[in-house]
């Protein structure tokens, strides 16, 4: 009994000095991230927000200033709420999105805002945006052209002739304002001759999935490198249903104004041929950083220079990324095992516990940090909350079998 108690009180001085441990490098790591960063840029999920939001990354190192870039963090509601919050200075984005998505104007839905009016707008929320890049790259659809010609199709109105269609369409336009389910309304769709069916899918993978046939139609944007490469048929927006979305940077006002100056001085410079070629580049590279360099004028010498700059930087990343992953876990282990137990030894708590931890485990990651990113920002404890939910489910289930 003697040995046990003596056991049970060294395991406990044991985890302690490792939850000790555990915190102390945290803290330790990310206050050194956070003083080595000055900047952050965020990017959503495709080619050209990570080519835009990295060109910034590059001008801003090359005039001394320290920065960050956030790739591919997710939807419009995630980057917008993170710039609100202050875990973002800035990002890519377009002005369509802004009037139909940010800020809702139902009202003026087809009647494009103008920029002094959106910027009028965004000021009232503390935001700041330039003026356009350069470029338009409005939503449109799209078919095989082989497709489109043995179908008859020219306009979004003949899509109403054909009925048994796949369509495959981004999460995010199959529920914007802008997006499908305000199209066929607005086109005035018959359901009952517009049998098609709709499912959604990942930007990157709608081309593959209509290169192979399986897709008749998707949405895409109208500089994607795809449409020529892949010979893709966009459909004419007969009604003008789509706004503009001229690209442009939404910034926080409280950002410094060197920074805004050295922003704003992309204003005009990527205009709509030159933005499809860096486009094209960035697709054959899989990756932005070389079409990014190509566009500043970089020198390829650099490229030396930022991989060991990187691999400074991949020892701080692997740190972090165990701490969080044992932080998760051992948090998960402490409250899913008594959980598991409860889970057990009563049949009433038993169903209310383990339809808990399911239901969790069933939501998507983006969707999860949808709902976190807006309430916690982003940073370490948010993705840790992510994680030790995620965590709970395998636990408690084999616990308590």
């Amino acid at each position: 009994m003697l040995l046990k108690m003596l056991e049970r009180k060294r395991q406990q001085k044991m985890f302690k000095i490792f939850f000790t441990i555990c915190c102390l490098l945290t803290s330790f790591c990310f206050n050194l991230e956070s003083k080595a960063k000055a900047l952050t840029v965020g990017s959503k999920p495709f080619l050209e927000s990570n080519l835009l939001a990295e060109i910034t990354v590059l001008k801003f190192q090359e005039k001394g200033f320290k920065i960050s870039h956030k790739k591919s963090m997710g939807g419009t509601a995630i980057l917008w709420k993170a710039l609100q919050k202050g875990d973002l200075d800035f990002y890519p984005e377009y002005t369509g999105t802004i009037q139909e998505v940010i800020l809702g104007n139902n009202k003026n839905f087809g009647k494009n805002l103008s920029n002094r009016e959106i910027k009028k707008e965004l000021a009232k929320l503390g935001i700041g945006m330039t003026a356009s890049l350069g470029f338009n790259n409005s939503y449109g659809l799209a078919m095989r052209r082989t497709k489109a010609e043995q179908l008859s199709v020219e306009r979004i109105s003949d899509l109403q002739k054909h009925s048994g269609l796949h369509y495959a369409f981004t999460h995010e336009f199959m529920n914007r304002k802008d997006g499908w389910q305000r199209l066929k309304d607005f086109y005035k769709f018959s359901p009952q001759k517009l049998q098609s069916i709709e499912h959604t899918i990942e930007h990157s993978l709608a081309f593959k999935s209509i290169e192979s046939g399986k897709t008749d139609l998707i949405d895409i944007n109208t500089t994607d490198p795809q449409i020529k490469s892949l010979d893709l048929k966009v459909l004419k927006d007969d009604k003008a249903f789509f706004p503009q979305y001229e690209a442009v940077f939404l910034y926080r006002l409280d950002l410094e104004p060197n920074a805004k100056v050295l922003l704003k001085s992309l204003e005009g410079k990527l205009v709509q041929k030159k933005i499809i070629e860096l486009n094209t580049l960035a697709e054959k590279d899989k990756e932005a950083t070389s079409a990014a360099k190509a566009f500043l004028g970089l020198e390829k010498t650099q490229t030396k220079k930022e991989f060991l700059g990187l691999n400074k930087e991949l020892p701080l990343w692997f740190i972090q990324h165990l701490i969080l992953v044992s932080l998760s876990l051992l948090l998960a282990i402490i409250l899913g095992i008594p959980l598991g137990i409860m889970s057990y030894s009563n049949k009433l708590l038993s169903n209310l516990i383990l339809n808990f931890t399911g239901i969790i485990q069933t939501i998507p990651s983006l969707a999860l940090l949808a709902l976190l990113v807006p309430v916690m920002g982003i940073k370490f404890e948010t993705a840790l909350l992510a994680l030790f939910l995620y965590s709970l489910l395998p636990i408690v289930k084999n616990t308590f079998i």
